[in-house]
């Protein structure tokens, strides 16, 4: 081969391994990369399977416990140490715990206790729901916690904290006098829950001013 022929050769050889090799080292670091990505992506996996597990066995306990103090309420002499101890859970910084304490409160209540409307209260939502559906479970007397309980459908007329609310006073329509200072508050509370564009009690609150209304001519 002459010297121009393997000056050629060497120089198409070059030019020709040179973008194999750029190639090879692409493929090469996009595998890198791949394998980085789903090592990551197992961690992270792993963390949050984590999480989720230790998250669901501390409720699991939580729930245990509370689940115990509702069966000693239930009994004559250990039922004031099992009230105390509920009521403590319902104002817990927990939400779990807080609701769960809350959901029994109702069942094992006779009467509406304190902590069950600072539930209500509540800048937490999911408490304040929570603490709504327990007194509709309670069925205790709306007339000393009325203002909260209107409070609440005023102020949170999108949650089912509003349609519980609602629910409650329900219970107790059929002693509300017409021409009485409670009977407009509560007529002008479902006025405006029945009439919102978005309101979760929207279809109870006209059920419930209907059902006011008739009564209302008949006493008039």
């Amino acid at each position: 081969m002459s010297e121009v022929n393997r000056t050629l050769h060497e120089q198409i050889a070059s030019g020709v391994s040179e973008p194999i090799a750029q190639a090879a080292q692409g493929v090469s670091k996009t595998f890198a990369d791949i394998g980085k990505t789903f090592s990551n992506a197992w961690s992270y996996s792993l963390n949050l399977w984590r999480f989720f597990s230790a998250n669901f066995t501390s409720r699991q306990r939580v729930a245990i416990r509370l689940d115990r103090l509702s069966e000693l309420a239930s009994h004559p002499v250990s039922r004031g140490h099992a009230l105390d101890e509920l009521r403590k859970s319902s104002s817990s910084q927990n939400r779990f715990e807080a609701c769960y304490a809350l959901g029994i409160l109702g069942k094992v209540e006779s009467t509406i206790p304190g902590v069950m409307i600072t539930a209500l209260n509540s800048q937490d939502p999911f408490v304040r729901e929570a603490a709504a559906k327990g007194l509709v479970e309670l069925r205790g007397d709306v007339f000393p916690v009325l203002q909260d309980v209107l409070r609440a459908i005023r102020e949170h007329p999108t949650e089912g904290t509003a349609l519980y609310a609602v629910e409650f006073l329900a219970q107790s329509a059929s002693r509300l006098r017409p021409g009485t200072s409670e009977f407009n508050q509560v007529e002008e509370v479902l006025e405006f829950a029945a009439h919102r564009q978005v309101s979760m009690a929207k279809t109870e609150a006209a059920q419930l001013l209907e059902a006011m209304r008739p009564r209302c001519l008949q006493e008039a």
